[in-house]
């Protein structure tokens, strides 16, 4: 949805099958992560909604390169839109190897200025992606 209203917006913006197709795995990854996130939480009140870890880690990486590339496909222009998805997926990614999952405010807005000084360049983003990718 919010790759239409990005085309809405920008109207010289094309949705492709292939940007709408990332778009669904981006969506996935950040639901993935937070089931990761608050898995412990939801079985000790009962809820048992990841039935193997292990796999769900598993395509969560395929959802989150596909969030990479619905990323490298926004108009390097729009530093705006790229940061706003930079930090969703970098911090989905920051929150899987944090302790207890949860990225401490110490850490938060280093990560955002360099996910912030790094958008406009496809190559930075790759890199960092690679790195911070588990």
């Amino acid at each position: 949805m919010l790759t239409r209203l990005y085309g809405v917006v920008r109207p010289d913006f094309a949705a492709t099958p292939s940007m709408l197709k990332n778009a669904l795995g981006f969506g996935l990854f950040l639901q993935k992560v937070n089931l990761i996130k608050d898995q412990k939480k939801d079985e000790a009140e009962g809820r048992f909604l990841v039935p193997d870890r292990g796999e769900l880690l598993s395509s969560l990486r395929g959802d989150a390169k596909s969030a990479l590339k619905y990323i490298l496909a926004i108009p390097k222009d729009d530093l705006g839109y790229r940061t706003f998805c930079g930090w969703s997926l970098f911090l989905g990614l920051a929150s899987l190897a944090a302790p207890g999952g949860k990225v401490s405010r110490e850490a938060l807005e280093p990560l955002l200025g360099r996910i912030r000084a790094l958008v406009a360049d496809n190559g930075q983003i790759e890199r960092a992606f690679a790195m911070a990718l588990p």
